[in-house]
């Protein structure tokens, strides 16, 4: 009788679970999500807040209309919703925001069974659908400065977007902005806060400062280039994230963007504009990070890597900068199939 020989499982992704793998990812993106609520105070923690509540919410929903009684505090809801977040304005309405995660929520992730089976990134659907849905959202127009709250106190609200409480609420949130006010008169801290307002001006002046700080950045998650990278390094050194695929990535784009400008075929951004004024590097780093989307062999997120900066370059060129990395990534996501059919390992996995 010929002997059985099970084949090793087709577990070739990293090491770590999912739970740790989301839990690494939070951690790489807390700098962006801390020093949003700094910037832009309590319209960023809402629009944050409400993206978390539509995942989680629409998961738990789905999975008890199921029966599903698998767990689902594994992160990535949360995950999701702040990325999603992060790839809009600040300034978008809440109501058409909501409705958008909550269909990316579902269209996008539920209707093809949850994690790890969605072609498409939720956080990617939901900002297409607003850019689709909601009109104002396309610009930076749609945004707030950065820091906009220093001369009101950072538990104030935007004058055109104050919410309506009752009698008893509205009163204990106009006493908590009293209390601010005094401590801050009290602390004699207005000269501080001048000083910081005088750097952000500062840091607006075109060049090398666009990197450190950009008041006006259209999204929640392009206020500055560098709180990408510590999160970048974690997952790099946790190996949650292989650097093959964003590093090729950019590298092509930026090439490609290069020579065309350099032999005069065509008008083309500087890549280096393209880094600070897209959501390029944030994109390419947590959408790299998850194994749904990413090949499995070295030599797959190599090729990845190389079509995803052709792709990527193809709307910077056309002068789509937004839409079209949104479009970009799912395009190329749409290959790894293939790609992991030619470059895994013959025989049976």
């Amino acid at each position: 009788m010929k002997a059985s020989v099970l084949p090793p499982m087709p577990l070739l992704r990293q090491g770590s679970g999912l739970r740790s793998m989301h839990l690494q990812s939070l951690l790489a993106l807390s700098p962006l999500v801390l020093v949003s609520w700094i910037a832009w105070g309590l319209p960023a923690l809402r629009l944050q807040a409400l993206s978390v509540l539509a995942f989680i919410g629409v998961e738990a929903l789905v999975k008890a209309a199921l029966g599903n009684r698998q767990r689902f505090g594994d992160g990535h809801s949360l995950l999701n919703g702040l990325l999603l977040a992060l790839l809009c304005p600040v300034g978008v309405d809440p109501l058409a925001f909501f409705g958008c995660a909550l269909l990316a929520a579902l269209v996008g992730e539920q209707f093809f069974g949850g994690m790890g089976r969605t072609p498409f990134h939720p956080a990617i659907v939901g900002r297409l659908l607003l850019f689709l849905l909601a009109p104002s959202s396309r610009g930076s127009e749609a945004g707030l400065q950065a820091l906009w709250w220093l001369p009101q106190g950072w538990l104030s609200w935007p004058i055109a977007d104050a919410p309506r409480a009752v009698s008893v609420w509205d009163e204990a949130w106009r006493a908590l902005r009293e209390l601010e006010r005094i401590a801050i008169d009290q602390a004699g801290q207005i000269q501080g806060l001048d000083r910081i307002a005088g750097l952000q001006e500062t840091l607006r002046l075109p060049g090398w400062r666009e990197f450190l700080w950009a008041p006006d950045a259209a999204a929640l998650g392009q206020l500055s280039l560098l709180l990408v990278v510590p999160g970048a390094v974690l997952l790099f050194a946790r190996r949650v994230l292989d650097w093959k695929a964003p590093f090729i990535a950019l590298l092509v784009c930026g090439g490609v963007l290069s020579l065309l400008d350099a032999a005069s075929l065509v008008e083309s951004p500087p890549f280096l504009r393209a880094l600070v004024s897209t959501p390029l590097c944030l994109l390419l780093v947590f959408y790299s990070s998850n194994p749904v989307f990413t090949p499995m062999t070295p030599r797959g997120r190599a090729l990845y890597g190389l079509l995803l900066g052709l792709c990527m370059s193809a709307p910077l060129l056309l002068g789509l900068p937004d839409p079209g990395l949104l479009l970009a990534l799912p395009l190329a996501g749409a290959l790894v199939p293939w790609i992991d059919y030619w470059t895994l390992p013959r025989g049976p996995r």
